[in-house]
């Protein structure tokens, strides 16, 4: 062959591997948690890490398989597929990258379903999505071998090839097992109870028997589309969402058949408010928890009080060892400013966590309900501000008010001034901006006291609805009982 045959040979060669190469898909295939996001840890270490196979559909849950990956001690193999109904795809785009045909997909679940798993996760895809003999698999170790089928996507829908075979589960074994430590109030705002026609109470996981093994429904509303539920994106979205994580933790648990020895329950028998605690008197008397098991177990308690932005305000751990069949123990938090708490518990037996859970602790201002609202949504350099504070109780002494304006961008103190105000009158008046500069001032929380008393109450408020405007106002109260706290002590937030 002539020089010029073996180059015009060799250009076709090239251009035949490059029309039919494909993108490298491991992205697709392999989920890791070298990418860390900040979440906290529950369920590690575990004495038995549960072995789970999650399938779930590309492009909407892979963070959440790797944070739950990071929360908890579990060996986790993944399966993504490429649609909601589909695990494969064979269209033009897809087929451009490696692995994502149909024939590709099955082999590929095929091979994972070769190890054996204590809980088949699907999380966003139908069981009857996958292939007839990777089906058959998965109910073969369910039935016979006593493994556990998880699903995220309701109960008729997902469970076709199971649900004639069905029966349910007898209490306490199911619902009551998994929701024991589970706070509803603590969950996603808009997760069980966006439906009209279906009671807010209603159960928000079902269990059914198999064989011998064990079916678990979590019961999401529509638009869930993952492991948790669907998020109402608030301030208090982060820390609902490791809330989230701990009801599918204790799914997971149950369903790889872990038996907790120790329990616990938050005894709020000490509320006072309308529906919360007196912060005065929660910081007086503090919660009480009771630990259940057999009589002489020891354990140990972490206790993380998380705020509304998921910041840990204030933890403790607890030594306790059972007398009968259960113990009290009390802790005492620091005095917290009025709004919503998020309590997590992590219960270990010698070096491996037993049991979690999470608790609402809501706690009330002794003046009630505040709000703040000023006459304007923004404000022109150096125009005042005015403002109007009203509480649902009136106050029975004399307080003083305090108000400091800081800028966001350097923490510069633009204003710092106080006033008298009389029991039982509304708070209102103005303060002057002096800011020359353009950008956004917030108000540090303002310190109302009783006059000639050594306490004072702490409570911080700013409207949510207002957080945009050019200046902001912070007010608020601080109770301090140095026979408490040391003299030192206060609580500070920002609503």
């Amino acid at each position: 062959m002539s020089i010029f045959g073996k180059i015009a040979s060799l250009a076709l060669a090239l251009t035949t591997t490059l029309v039919y190469g494909k993108h490298d898909g491991e992205y697709i295939h392999n989920l890791n948690t070298e990418f860390k996001t900040p979440c906290f840890e529950w369920a590690k270490p575990l004495e038995k890490p549960p072995r789970v196979l999650i399938i779930s559909q590309l492009g909407y849950d892979s963070r959440s398989i790797v944070e739950l990956m990071q929360r908890m001690d579990l060996k986790c193999d993944t399966f993504m597929s490429m649609s909601h109904d589909k695990i494969g795809a064979d269209d033009l785009w897809n087929g451009a990258v490696a692995g994502t045909g149909q024939a590709e997909k099955e082999n590929e679940l095929l091979a994972l379903l070769k190890n054996d798993y204590d809980v088949y996760v699907f999380s966003n895809f139908p069981v009857n999505g996958i292939p007839r003999e990777a089906l058959r698999i998965i109910a073969g170790r369910i039935a016979e071998q006593g493994a556990s089928l998880v699903t995220t996507c309701g109960e008729w829908y997902a469970l076709q090839p199971f649900k004639e075979d069905m029966t349910n589960l007898p209490l306490p074994e199911g619902e009551s097992e998994i929701m024991s430590m589970i706070d509803r109030a603590a969950l996603s705002n808009g997760a069980f109870s966006e439906d009209s026609k279906k009671p807010a109470n209603r159960s928000l996981v079902k269990t059914f028997r198999f064989g011998k093994g064990k079916v678990v429904v979590l019961c999401y509303d529509k638009g869930a589309l993952g492991l948790f539920p669907r998020q109402q994106f608030n301030r208090e979205w982060l820390a609902r969402t490791e809330c989230d994580s701990v009801f599918f933790q204790r799914t997971l648990l149950w369903a790889a058949g872990h038996q907790p020895a120790l329990t616990a329950s938050c005894v709020q028998n000490i509320k006072a408010g309308t529906e919360g605690f007196i912060q005065d008197m929660l910081a007086s008397s503090g919660l009480v928890f009771r630990f259940a098991g057999k009589e002489g177990a020891k354990g140990e308690a972490l206790i993380r009080l998380r705020d509304q932005d998921s910041r840990i305000v204030w933890s403790s751990t607890l030594q306790f060892s059972i007398e009968k069949d259960s113990t009290l123990i009390p802790a005492r938090p620091p005095m917290l400013a009025p709004g919503n708490y998020f309590m997590d518990l992590i219960i270990k037996q010698g070096r491996f966590v037993d049991n979690i859970g999470e608790f609402m602790v809501k706690v009330e201002s002794p003046l009630g309900e505040t709000a703040l609202s000023t006459d304007k949504d923004s404000y022109k350099d150096k125009e005042a501000i005015k403002y109007e504070l009203n509480t649902s109780l009136p106050a029975k002494e004399k307080l003083e008010i305090r108000t400091r304006i800081i800028d966001t961008m350097r923490g510069r103190v633009w204003l710092d001034s106080s006033r008298q105000v009389s029991p039982g009158q509304k708070f209102s008046g103005s303060v002057s901006a002096v800011c020359s500069s353009h950008g956004s001032l917030s108000g540090l929380p303002a310190c109302l006291r009783r006059e000639g008393s050594r306490k004072s109450i702490q409570a911080a408020l700013l409207p949510e609805s207002r957080t945009a405007r050019l200046f902001q106002l912070c007010m608020g109260w601080r109770y301090r009982n140095p026979s408490l706290h040391g003299n030192n002590s206060g609580a500070r937030s920002r609503i």
